[in-house]
């Protein structure tokens, strides 16, 4: 009886020494040991160092600040590089088969629709503008995320096409004379241009 006893006592005490272990390999310790923000994505990434996972949300920070809808880019204003207002974003155009913002038409003048001036503009032509002081409180009233910069001025502006804006876009020689004309080669040469550097890169 007195062996049985102490057989139990020593079987207990193994217990109580086995559960915590249990629990500190368990998904409890993975989860706390996590850093805020990191996702099991980043976690299970074999072979980074810290500084390249640092490096990724960094990255991944970036690209969602790069990130706006549509609606919100809708006037959207355009400045030339003397800080000028010239215009500001009335339509977008999208090249459905590679997901690229072709071109913007931009409206300057007029009141309240009335007799303003529509302009076609690459969007490669634009730079994004940071926004600093007061500017970005204006913006951020506005729920104007950016400002765009366009090297040119008024008078240097190319029109819209006339007829049907989409179907003009899609003859190669308007496409890319509206190119010739801003300074900046087509976007889709500039997208064949990455696919081969990628190609290169890989082999």
């Amino acid at each position: 009886m007195k062996i049985r006893s102490i057989f139990t006592i020593i079987l207990f005490a193994l217990g109580l020494y086995m559960v915590p272990a249990t629990f500190a390999g368990g998904p409890y310790s993975e989860s706390r040991d996590r850093q805020p923000g990191q996702g099991e994505f980043q976690q299970d990434q074999p072979g980074q160092s810290q500084a390249q996972q640092g490096q990724q949300a960094q990255q991944f920070q970036q690209q969602r600040q790069n990130l706006l809808l549509v609606d919100n880019l809708i006037g959207t204003e355009i400045q030339n590089q003397q800080g000028e207002k010239i215009g500001e974003i009335d339509n977008i155009l999208v090249d459905v088969e590679s997901g690229r913002v072709g071109f913007v038409t931009m409206t300057s003048g007029g009141i309240l629709g009335v007799g303003e001036d529509k302009y076609i503009v690459p969007f490669n032509a634009l730079q994004k503008k940071a926004l600093q002081g007061m500017e970005a409180e204006v913006s951020e009233r506005q729920q104007r995320q950016v400002i765009f910069m366009l090297d040119r001025q008024k008078n240097q502006l190319k029109e819209v096409p006339e007829g049907d804006i989409e179907e003009a876009l899609t003859q190669e020689g308007q496409s890319r004379g509206i190119h010739e004309h801003y300074g900046v080669s087509p976007y889709w040469e500039d997208d064949q241009r990455q696919m081969m550097q990628d190609t290169k890169k890989n082999k």
